[in-house]
């Protein structure tokens, strides 16, 4: 019953934080031209794409395997956002892009990323409840400064928003650090470590398959904004913006079902087709009440109308993905899913770069369905020979 009200609390908090990003974009779309927020989008991509993975997932998953390497880890950190802000510089210049966004967004990662420190030491210490606080603080602040803004009429621009993004991981990570000084101190700090070699191997292919997966959600916007143009790269990131609130349901109900699925591929009970419909079943309804959403007369719908039809038949494949990639990591079979991310990444990138020159945005839809569907049936392929060696 605990773990069932843990997973609840998890779903609630994802639920809510991802619906205080939804309105947020939604509501800057609303107040920026194309042109601001195609490459407010195009930033975020360009710089998450690079910087989260590698100082959220791989030097994390150090420091959570290094008590006494912490201020190590912190240096590498720094010197590794000189690197990038360097690297940022030169592909600024090279694509004229606008310098002082790149800054501000390279900024305000870099205290996510140290934010991402001290809530990985509170983590490790099982403090999870400030961790909860901490993000919430983060994603909540700038809806709040929206609506002050809404409330005296005030004029929004990309620096404003960019300013109140880094206020927002400024402010985040003065708290995460208040709390990993007092908190860490007042109770026992139970480090919580990954136990054995072979687990931390296993877990290491894991983050890699993310940190490619990060690249293959991202790159569809820089390429877009490079091949044909950054006020085309609005519309598209509205309309995933869109997709991932219905992404967000078998992401949810996976973290659900995942200890189960665990549990039954241990004792050799889990009934792999009837789990495969029910969420092919999920994937449809999905797809439908998605569908749905074209028969509203708003000028959001409108403006990504052209996008409804690639994006209703991915959310079916998406779903099944889901079931399928997690089902790999439960069977220990990271390494098969890292290389399956690195195939699909290639696959997509090639698909853009030969059809958005032609076709446009709507080209870089339809190529993740396709990269997509490839992902399911590598998935599938891969699980089912996984599954036969463990019933042998």
């Amino acid at each position: 019953m605990e773990i069932v009200l843990k997973l609840l609390n998890y779903i609630f908090f994802i639920g809510l934080t991802k619906s205080f990003s939804f309105f947020f974009n939604l509501y800057i779309y609303s107040q920026l031209d194309t042109q601001d927020y195609g490459s407010f989008q195009y930033y975020f991509s360009l710089v998450s794409m690079i910087f989260i993975p590698f100082v959220d997932s791989l030097l994390d998953l150090k420091l959570v395997n290094n008590e006494n390497g912490v201020n190590k880890i912190l240096k590498i950190k720094c010197s590794f956002f000189l690197t990038f802000m360097t690297f940022l510089l030169i592909y600024s210049f090279y694509f004229k892009l606008n310098l002082l966004i790149v800054i501000l967004f390279s900024a305000h990662y870099f205290f996510l990323s140290l934010r991402s420190h001290n809530v990985t030491l509170l983590r490790r210490s099982l403090l999870y409840k400030y961790e909860q606080i901490i993000m919430f603080i983060e994603k909540f602040l700038p809806i709040l400064i929206l609506f002050i803004f809404y409330l005296l009429n005030l004029t929004l621009d990309l620096k404003v928003i960019m300013i109140i993004l880094l206020s927002s991981s400024i402010l985040s990570f003065i708290t995460s650090t208040i709390f990993r000084q007092t908190q860490l101190k007042k109770e026992i700090a139970i480090a919580q470590k990954f136990s054995g070699k072979q687990t931390i191997k296993h877990t290491f292919f894991a983050i890699l398959a993310s940190y490619f997966m990060a690249i293959y959600f991202k790159v569809d916007q820089i390429m877009i904004g490079n091949l044909i143009g950054i006020k085309y790269v609005a519309n598209y990131a509205l309309s995933v913006k869109f997709l991932e609130v219905f992404f967000l349901i078998p992401g949810l109900c996976m973290s659900y079902f995942f200890p189960r699925f665990s549990e039954q591929i241990k004792t050799k009970t889990l009934n792999a087709k009837y789990h495969l419909g029910l969420f092919f079943a999920l994937g449809l309804a999905l797809s439908c009440l998605f569908s749905l959403l074209n028969l509203i007369k708003h000028q959001y719908i409108i403006n990504i109308r052209p996008f409804f039809t690639p994006w209703v038949m991915t959310l079916t494949i998406v779903t099944l993905g889901h079931y399928l990639t997690q089902i790999l990591v439960a069977l220990k079979r990271e390494k098969v899913l890292l290389y399956i991310t690195l195939i699909a990444v290639i696959i997509n990138a090639v698909l853009n770069y030969l059809t958005i020159p032609k076709a446009g945005p709507v080209a870089a839809a339809y190529s993740t369905f396709i990269t997509e569907t490839l992902v399911v049936i590598f998935c599938l392929i891969a699980a089912l020979k996984s599954r036969f060696r463990i019933e042998q």
